[in-house]
Order: structure tokens, then sequence, then C-alpha cells
């Protein structure tokens, strides 16, 4: 009897130890990685560029032989209607014949019938997928998924996530070259070519306009909901947060490295117009003209803090100022049929 008790009792300690070896499964996140647009575009393509698939599918079957993808969009890899996953870790059963299989713990558990966004590598002739890396559900990769049409548009000039050479689109003017290479460096390979947006966080994208001898006429920091004819996914959220004091100004300093405002010419008044509770104020400086909409709502109370709603540097606009002011240096008098200046 006491020999049945230790069998038992070291058939059960066994399973446990099995079990736990089985379910463990470690994956060092640091939430840093993704805590800013910069971070999260490095992680998004440190991890295509580790894949060696990299593609957005459902699954339709799964038995004792493969599990089946039935694929909707391909980033990484060769396009093909469907794809086979057979390594024993996504296999229906563990058991093959005789053959028992060791199910990879850090193995991603896929459903049949779910979509999913896939970063998918390759070990011994085998596509393998880890939950420690980013795939996900579908219904969740809106923000890898920007990213990754971005990196796909611009692979033949991105490296590190940052641009090393200029698309040809974009090729006009040296001035256009330099402000789209710093406008990667800052906030990552642009989300909306055609626009010419750049995220800046979950809520805002930075707008580029140029003029067509490519010299830049705008920076314009604005919500993305702006944008929501052309991109229905962007339209306004309920959790909505506008920009705050340091934001803003934060913001403004790494405008000032894509190109500098320059010294202050002459301060925003102090009396603003309010339309559709935004007040709107304008400064004028050496390079650029900076406007940008302050929230005037008066159910906040005069102690709330200072909101942003939106801000845009005109550079076109302040050459038109700056030729304006040196004409109005000149006084000019017509006399019968005299001039004088």
């Amino acid at each position: 009897m006491k020999n049945i008790f230790s069998t038992v009792l070291v058939s059960l300690l066994l399973l446990f130890v099995a079990t736990a070896e089985t379910n463990a499964c470690w994956c060092r996140k640091d939430p840093e990685e993704t805590n800013s647009p910069e971070n999260f575009s490095r992680v998004v393509a440190q991890n295509f560029r580790e894949s060696s698939l990299v593609f957005s599918g459902r699954v339709v079957e799964r038995n004792g032989q493969y599990l089946k993808f039935e694929v909707e969009q391909v980033w990484k890899g060769k396009e093909q209607s469907e794809i086979l996953f057979t390594s024993t870790n996504y296999l229906d059963s563990s058991k093959t014949g005789n053959r028992e299989f060791f199910i990879d713990s850090c193995a991603y558990n896929f459903k049949v019938g779910e979509s999913y966004l896939v970063y998918a590598t390759t070990e011994n002739g085998n596509y393998e997928v880890s939950k420690c890396g980013r795939t996900q559900l579908l219904s969740e990769a809106d923000k890898d998924i920007r990213k990754l049409n971005a990196i796909k548009r611009y692979s033949k000039w991105l490296e590190n996530d940052v641009l090393v050479a200029i698309p040809p689109a974009y090729a006009k003017a040296s001035e256009q070259d330099s402000i789209m290479r710093i406008c990667s460096q800052l906030f990552g390979a642009p989300v909306d070519t055609k626009h010419t947006l750049f995220e800046v966080n979950e809520f805002y994208v930075l707008r580029v306009r140029f003029d067509n001898r490519g010299k830049l006429e705008q920076l314009a920091v604005e919500p993305k909901y702006f944008f929501e004819e052309s991109h229905p996914a962007w339209k306004e959220p309920d959790n909505f947060t506008n920009l705050t004091k340091v934001e803003y100004e934060k913001l403004l300093g790494r405008l000032d490295s894509v190109k500098p405002k320059g010294a202050l010419r002459k301060p925003a008044s102090g009396i603003s117009v309010v339309t559709n509770m935004t007040a709107w104020h304008k400064a004028v400086y050496e390079n650029a003209v900076l406007e940008w909409g302050e929230v005037a709502d008066l159910r906040r109370g005069d102690n709330a803090p200072t909101e942003i709603r939106w801000l845009r540097l005109n550079y076109t606009e302040a050459k038109v100022i700056a030729g304006k002011a040196k004409v109005s240096g000149l006084r000019i008098t017509v006399t019968g049929s005299k001039r004088t200046a």
C-alpha cells in the first residue's frame, strides 16, 4: 500500500513539473518600448526585419497535419492565397501514431475562425510564431498595419525605419529631401504618403506641405479625425485628448529641428478670435508664422489647464509678411507728374 501511495505521489509530482515546464513562457517586454511614436516605429520595424513572413489572414482549418490560413495581405514573404503551418506546435493533436510531440509553451495559440496579423520566423523549414512577438488579433492591429504599410512602401529607402534615400516622389528639391529625412527620423515613416502625414501620437498627426518647387510651405500638427474622409478608422474617439501645454512646447521644439522658425518678431495679441470653442492665436517669427488653437470652453473654469487643439507653422506667409514690411518702409507720393520716394 505504501509503495502504491509513493508511486501515485511521484506520478503527480512529475505531471505537475511537466505541466509547469510546458506552460512556462516568459517574455521580456519593456513598456518603454512602445510608449512613443518613435519607439513604436522601431519595435515594429525590428519585428518586421527579424520575421521571414509577415501577413494577415484567417485560420480556416486545423488538423493533425497542418494549420491553414486564408491570406488577406502579405507585407513580407511570398504572395500566396493560403499559408500552411506544419510545425507540431500548431497541429490539432500532440500525438501522431506512436510519436508524441513537445508543444512549445511560447508558441502562439491560434483559433480556427479568428483573423490575425502574423509575424512568423522559420526554424528547420517550418514557420514558428512566438507569443513574445507582435502577432495579434487583426481587430487590434491597426497601428501595426499602418506602420507595415509605410515600411513596405518605403522598404527600398528605409534602413532601421529611417529614410536613408529619398523616394522619387520626394526628389524635387534639396529642401524637400532634407525635410522628409528629418521628419522620418523624428516621427518614423509616413503613415499617409498622399497627404504626407507622420504620426505624432495616438490622436495627432504631422502634416507636411510643399509647394510645386519642393519648398516647405507648412508644418501642421492636427487631430487624426481631420482626415477621417480618407481614413475612416480615424474618426474622433470618445477618449480623444488635446495637447497639453507641455506637449505643445515639446512639439514646437521638435518642429524647430525640421525647420527653425527663427526669432520672434511679433508676439500673439492678448485678444483672440473664438470660434467653435477654439481661441485662435497668431505670432510672427523670422521664418514662419505660428498659429495655434486653444480650447475656449467657459464650462472649464478660469483655472483649467491650457489645452491646444492644433498648431501650424506657415513658412510662405512669413515671407509675404516680410515682403510687405519692406514695401511699407518706403514712402511713395505722387504729385502731378513728379514721383518721389
